[in-house]
């Protein structure tokens, strides 16, 4: 049987390698891990800090053990249905070989944020890959951390143009964290409000 090592935390502080069987799906891609950042939230999740979107509908216990690993960049390694193309969010077709990263939280698309704003992040029910899937569960493999990566059918996926370098790409989940930063303080900056002006302000 085919193995996927793993770097899992088992509990706050605790890591270990893993092995896990690689993934036998019949939907949803696999990828070959390239490279994975280490974002605040991993090292919180590390140090002890285990609740996800807290005070929020959306609170959760970190299910230990998890694989962390939420900004991921890899090549595609199978799309697990056995077709020959896989389209990314924006329905540019993939092959295997193809460069893609990955939006890390999965949204439900029934909530009412889902269905009336475009879901991430304000989900009532939002998963997030490298924290809130337990790699005690099949197929196991939900964080950048690993070989391989399974990526399921509901994640929103996208092709990395060949001219852009992984080590840039891997970049991508921080960039639109940075951008979504950005619009919210242009919000609050229409309702007279800013940054630091009151301690319920981001």
């Amino acid at each position: 049987m085919r193995k996927v090592r793993a770097a899992v935390l088992e509990a706050p502080g605790q890591i270990v390698f893993t092995d896990y069987p690689y993934p036998e799906e019949r939907e949803g891609l696999v990828i070959k891990m390239e490279l994975a950042g280490i974002c605040g939230t991993d090292k919180h999740t590390f140090l002890g800090h285990t609740k996800q979107y807290p005070g929020s509908d959306s609170e959760s216990e970190t299910p230990f053990p998890i694989i962390q690993g939420h900004e991921n960049v890899g090549i595609i390694e199978e799309i697990c249905s056995g077709e020959n193309s896989y389209p990314d969010y924006y329905g540019n077709i993939m092959k295997v070989g193809d460069r893609i990263t990955m939006c890390p939280d999965v949204v439900c698309g029934e909530c009412w944020y889902c269905k009336n704003t475009f879901g991430y992040p304000w989900c009532d029910n939002v998963l997030g890959y490298g924290n809130a899937f337990s790699s005690a569960n099949a197929p196991h493999l939900f964080g950048g951390f690993a070989e391989y990566l399974y990526v399921r059918p509901d994640v929103f996926v996208y092709k990395v143009p060949e001219s852009l370098a992984p080590e840039i790409a891997v970049l991508a989940e921080l960039f639109n964290v940075t951008l979504g930063i950005d619009v919210a303080k242009e919000h609050y900056s229409l309702a007279n409000l800013g940054f630091g002006s009151s301690p319920n302000v981001l």
